[in-house]
């Protein structure tokens, strides 16, 4: 093998996980939080860059630090898989929630990334993906139900 694909092969098992020693649901927990970390950076680049709000280049330096913590968790820590899996759930939950109202709804493309992330969770092996795809599917209903009875209060939102 040549010299630039084994160091791109060992770096892929150091951020990732070696094949031989780490579970399969371990490496796919550890790239998936690895890929929200890489795309919460890229997000912070261009929220600073763009020169947004106050409140939302706050909110995205929270989800970079909690990725970033989140990942050195799941892959150095050996931290117990399933209670990330619901830490995970929960504040993928809450972000696409928040991204929701602040995104006009149905009108922005949000509701696409989050009906994505629950056919993630169908695919898992996990003991409670039923649990948790019936909680995020409540969690959508709700947020359908809060846009229809209260459009006017969803679509005048303006960040500061």
């Amino acid at each position: 093998m040549p010299k630039i694909l084994q160091k791109i092969n060992k770096t892929v098992q150091f951020l990732i996980g070696d094949i031989d020693k780490t579970s399969l649901d371990r490496r796919l927990l550890t790239l998936l939080t690895l890929t929200f970390l890489i795309g919460n950076i890229y997000s912070l680049i261009l929220v600073y860059s763009l020169n947004l709000s106050s409140l939302i280049k706050i909110s995205n330096l929270c989800f970079v630090l909690f990725f970033l913590t989140f990942f050195l968790l799941v892959r150095f820590a050996k931290t117990n898989v399933n209670v990330v899996n619901v830490v995970l759930f929960a504040v993928i939950s809450l972000f696409m929630s928040y991204y929701f109202i602040f995104n006009n709804g149905t009108y922005g493309p949000i509701i696409y990334f989050y009906i994505m992330f629950l056919i993630f969770i169908t695919g898992l092996k996990y003991k409670n993906a039923v649990l948790y795809l019936f909680i995020g599917i409540l969690n959508l209903l709700v947020l359908l139900f809060f846009e229809y009875y209260f459009d006017y209060l969803l679509h005048q939102i303006d960040l500061i």
